[in-house]
């Protein structure tokens, strides 16, 4: 899914600005998005 393969780029992205917390809080939140 190239959609999904762009969004986890840019969480990794972000991930790089704000620190693990926030990546720990973001893949949470696109695990409920997605249903996995």
């Amino acid at each position: 899914n190239e959609a999904l393969a762009r969004c986890k780029e840019h969480i990794e992205l972000i991930a790089n600005t704000l620190g693990l917390e926030g990546f720990s809080r973001i893949d949470a939140f696109v695990h409920v998005d997605t249903g996995e």
